[in-house]
């Protein structure tokens, strides 16, 4: 019985500095591991990507690739009009090739913009892959990857005229979610109070008919 307790007691006091490192380590916030801003110019009616103009071997990033759940996606944008913007599962190869077959003469014509009207064909075709999409010319978004996944964000002017954009895309890296994190000390922290009760009260016991 007696080391029963004990080995419950220990049980315990593990859980207990474990809930307590876990408590601790969820107040350091996140940590940059990639970052960049630029600016650009959508035109009118059309659409085009962050990451470099569609049909180009020029990218302004690539820091939307291979993420996981243990990244942050924080992306902001402003733009002089309000845009359509849309965040797209799967890299620019996703969109690229379904143009080339569906679309195969603005694949030979990487200089202009592709028409919002290609755009809506491949969100119809593919509702799936949109895991976000808002409006506005400040937009916000804070992502965070359910799976180890690529990502595109698609700008879509439905204005007449051309909107120039500055942009900033920053991918944050933590070690799990804060707040799951949190949960997990909140719940085992009792448990290992309660685990190293008996332990702790047979130690008292046991001092005080030594006294």
């Amino acid at each position: 019985m007696k080391r029963s307790l004990i080995l419950l007691g220990r049980f315990g006091t593990v859980v207990i500095f474990a809930s307590l490192a876990i408590l601790l380590s969820s107040g350091i916030g996140p940590v940059t591991i990639n970052g960049n801003s630029s600016s650009g110019t959508v035109p009118a009616n059309s659409f085009n990507i962050l990451q470099g103009p569609l049909f180009t071997t020029y990218y302004t990033s690539n820091s939307l690739q291979n993420l996981n759940p243990q990244n942050a996606v924080k992306i902001s944008i402003n733009a002089t009009a309000p845009l359509n913007v849309y965040l797209i599962e799967g890299n620019r190869n996703t969109l690229e090739n379904w143009i080339r077959t569906n679309h195969p003469e603005q694949a030979t014509n990487s200089s202009q913009s592709p028409k919002n009207a290609i755009l809506d064909g491949f969100l119809q075709a593919n509702p799936s892959l949109i895991l976000w999409q808002g409006k506005g010319e400040n937009v916000r978004l804070n992502y965070v990857p359910s799976q180890i996944m690529n990502l595109t964000v698609v700008v879509s002017n439905p204005n007449e005229n051309s909107a120039k954009i500055y942009y900033a895309v920053n991918i944050e890296y933590g070690f799990a979610s804060i707040s799951t994190m949190r949960s997990i000390a909140v719940w085992s922290l009792p448990i290992g109070l309660l685990c190293s009760l008996p332990w702790a009260t047979l130690k008292i016991m046991q001092k005080r008919s030594r006294q």
